[in-house]
């Protein structure tokens, strides 16, 4: 049951930082990412250890594929103007 709360919260709080960043204005979109950090780290607080590392290396994976795509994009756009 606690594991069903904390991917909630978790599912919560990515949905509140999209909606914050995409579709508010600056103030409430400021305020909404905030708020959304807040229950993403509260939630993770609240997890197992082994959600919280699990958590952790999706987000490394995440960040390792984002970061290949956004400089194979960029090589790919310098190259063209060149």
């Amino acid at each position: 049951m606690m594991l069903l709360i904390n991917i909630l919260l978790l599912g919560i709080s990515i949905w509140a930082a999209w909606i914050g960043i995409k579709y508010c204005e600056q103030v409430y979109g400021i305020a909404l990412v905030f708020t959304s950090l807040i229950l993403a780290i509260w939630s993770l607080v609240l997890a197992p250890l082994w959600f919280q590392i699990s958590v952790e290396c999706l987000l490394i994976i995440f960040v390792n594929f984002s970061a290949n795509v956004y400089l194979k994009n960029m090589w790919r756009n310098r190259r063209s103007r060149i």
